[in-house]
């Protein structure tokens, strides 16, 4: 017995914990039930804290002075008139229930506290902030020794570079991160493109932070930070990120600190043969040393990797066949992987056409690379390219880059800046490697020790012993290599939320707003997802709605609503286009797991 009287005492703590009713009371002179000046004021006051979705109670009541029948009469025309002019608060239909009790349940003694109005209405004690801490994604905690030089690679891709008495202590120091690269880790995470109210299209973000024995610890000197990314905006700037106290809407700005680079290891493959050592085709800029092995080399490697990019691959010696082994491998279960590689090796054999006939000719020639190019690209007339063609003039620009330094060269003049290779310079410094080679190593050195090996040839041993299922996961989740990938690098000091954008032109750009008529409470979000801009904008909070204004007309659209609602996740999503348009949200009961998966459909 006592077993069950436990158990109902609990239900009950529970179910007072998820919901509670609150009521508010309006009273009245004798005979009246006019609503006063003050009345509506603070039904105005009252109908603000309740909840969209909570219907209201309201009930009338009179003292016992005059008739049984005239006292009814009397507190129905007072319940009547509050629930009138509260639907007239509200565009939308107002969930109410009107009754009436007379005298009845009156209050001995006092007469005033008879003659009122009283309104009930249920309260949701869950916040939203309760379901993004539930959402969030878990941080990934990677414990290093603070006396030893550490790479840390995330799950996306992020690469930390962490030196040697970055953080003083004498024990594990414990670094966490977080990665945000796709629109439904954004919203997991209740993250936004704004800076200052301007919007911003993102490149990806990240969160760091360092714990040792549960305390925050500060770095003392900068951590080198490597974002991966589809591609590299010129116009992008780093941003710190920090949240509002009250509406939690992370805020960005921009941080003026750290200087934001970019690379692409394809790029750093072509552009070097020794320790980031890139010479112009000139010599102290004076003149052309035509057949100097050690300067036309370069000359030739700059060139070299131009027709590369143009042929659409890269010479694959040992490093990248390690990086496409997955690749060979899905080429015998999928037909596209097969022609792709089917193309790729009819571009090495020209490539290898290239070297052969760069190795055979007695001095270094610029005409020969042109000869090459006309071979290679019979279809194009490089005296009139065809316009309009992209491809053919990315071809017609290399050749003519030819030309001219072949005119340069004979002629002894000077005005060609060729490949530069600072960037390269600075990776390799911050990696504190001399090879190519080596960066590869320190890049993917997670990886050499999830296999349990120290050299890049045991790597690519182990990668094609592995399960094929198993390989295709890997590579999907960015773990086999980062040849193919584009970063951002940058060196920071500062922990928390890290995010690379770039500040959105609209310019020229008809702009629309857009209603959510939803009545706002702190149990619901709402945002927008436009991925064409790389948009992730939190609604503005009207008196009576959600809006997303100033947006750019005739977009691709996803508007994501999530509310928690006594304990119980709730989800709505609609595709549209940005216009100017009202929206009735119908959120749905979801579990975590299923809400999750709606939000991955955004990645598709």
């Amino acid at each position: 017995m006592k077993n069950i009287s436990f158990l109902i005492v609990v239900l009950f703590s529970l179910l007072h914990v998820q919901a509670q009713v609150v009521s508010d009371t309006l009273f009245y002179g004798v005979d009246d039930y006019h609503l006063s000046e003050q009345h509506k004021s603070k039904l105005r006051s009252i109908f603000k804290q309740i909840p969209s979705y909570s219907s209201i109670d309201i009930i009338g009541y009179a003292d016992s002075s005059g008739s049984f029948d005239y006292n009814d009469a009397l507190s129905k025309n007072r319940a009547s008139n509050v629930a009138e002019y509260v639907k007239s608060l509200s565009e939308e239909e107002v969930k109410i229930k009107v009754s009436f009790k007379g005298e009845g349940e009156a209050k001995q003694g006092n007469m005033a506290q008879n003659r009122r109005v009283v309104l009930s209405y249920n309260v949701n004690n869950s916040h939203i902030r309760d379901l993004f801490k539930e959402l969030a994604n878990p941080l990934q905690r990677f414990c290093i020794k603070p006396n030893r030089d550490t790479v840390i690679t995330g799950q996306q891709g992020t690469v930390l570079h962490i030196k040697a008495g970055t953080f003083k202590a004498n024990k594990c120091v414990n670094i966490e991160l977080k990665e945000a690269y796709t629109f439904s880790d954004m919203l997991l995470e209740n993250l936004n493109t704004t800076s200052n109210g301007q919007l911003l299209s993102t490149q990806g973000m990240v969160y760091l932070n360092a714990m040792v024995d549960g305390d925050t610890v500060k770095p003392k000197k900068e951590i080198t930070i490597m974002m991966p990314s589809d591609g590299v905006d010129p116009d992008a700037k780093i941003f710190d990120g920090e949240r509002d106290p009250h509406s939690d809407v992370m805020n960005w700005t921009v941080n003026n600190s750290s200087v934001l680079r970019s690379f692409n290891v394809v790029q750093v493959d072509r552009c070097i043969t020794t320790r980031g050592n890139c010479l112009p085709c000139f010599e102290n800029s004076q003149s052309f040393v035509y057949n100097s092995d050690s300067i036309a080399s370069r000359c030739r490697d700059y060139f070299y990797s131009c027709i590369q990019g143009a042929l659409g691959c890269y010479r694959c010696k040992f490093l990248c066949r390690i990086a496409r082994a997955p690749l060979g491998l899905l080429g015998i279960v999928s037909r596209d992987q097969h022609w792709i590689n089917k193309e790729f090796r009819a571009c090495q054999r020209s490539l290898r056409r290239l070297e052969r006939m760069e190795q055979n000719a007695p001095s270094f020639s610029l005409d020969s690379m042109m000869s090459f190019m006309r071979i290679t690209w019979p279809e194009i007339n490089f005296n009139n390219p065809i316009k309009n063609n992209k491809k053919q003039e990315e071809i017609y620009d290399i050749y003519n880059a030819l030309r001219e330094a072949d005119a340069i060269a004979k002629s002894g003049t000077v005005s060609l800046d060729l490949a530069k290779c600072e960037e390269l310079q600075s990776l390799m410094q911050t990696y504190d490697v001399e090879t190519l080679e080596e960066l590869f190593m320190a890049i993917n050195k997670p990886l050499l020790d999830e296999f349990g090996v120290d050299n890049m040839p045991e790597l690519m041993s182990a990668i094609q012993n592995r399960n094929l299922d198993d390989i295709e996961v890997a590579y999907q989740n960015k773990e086999i290599s980062f040849q193919d990938y584009n970063f951002y690098i940058f060196n920071s000091s500062n922990l928390g939320w890290k995010n690379i954008d770039v500040f959105a032109d609209l310019a020229g750009s008809e702009l629309v707003d857009m209603v959510v008529k939803f009545k706002p409470d702190s149990s619901t979000d709402f945002k927008i997802v436009i991925p064409s801009m790389n948009f992730v904008i939190a609604a503005d909070i009207e008196a009576r709605d959600y809006q997303f204004k100033d947006f750019p007309k005739d977009l691709e659209a996803y508007i994501v609503g999530l509310r928690y609602e006594n304990g119980v996740p709730l989800f709505f999503m609609l595709k549209t286009l940005t216009q100017k348009l009202k929206i009735d949200p119908d959120f749905k009961s979801l579990s975590l797991e299923e809400l999750k998966g709606r939000l991955r459909e955004l990645e598709f």
